[in-house]
């Protein structure tokens, strides 16, 4: 097992998992996409919530593609004003 997946295992036991939600081909497949650790997390949070791996995948990259470059989220606005 990686180091990384190690850490991320520890990530969501420090946060209260007993286990974490994601299997380590999960994990291994997100940090192949280079997602960071932040964002794996809140996709392992989706899938111990009970969403599909691959629906928390697509809701993450929709979010991503949400975020402005202030980090805030604001689906109502298209571009920011200047």
């Amino acid at each position: 097992m990686s180091n990384r997946i190690e850490n991320l295992n520890s990530m969501f036991l420090h946060h209260g998992f007993l286990c974490c939600p994601l299997t380590n081909a999960e994990l291994d497949d997100l940090i192949s996409r280079q997602w960071s650790d932040d964002t794996i997390y809140s996709i392992g949070c989706d899938v111990a919530n009970g969403h599909p791996f691959e629906e928390a995948v697509v809701m993450a990259l929709n979010y991503d593609e949400m975020l402005f470059d202030d980090g805030w989220y604001r689906p109502e606005q298209k571009e920011l004003s200047a």
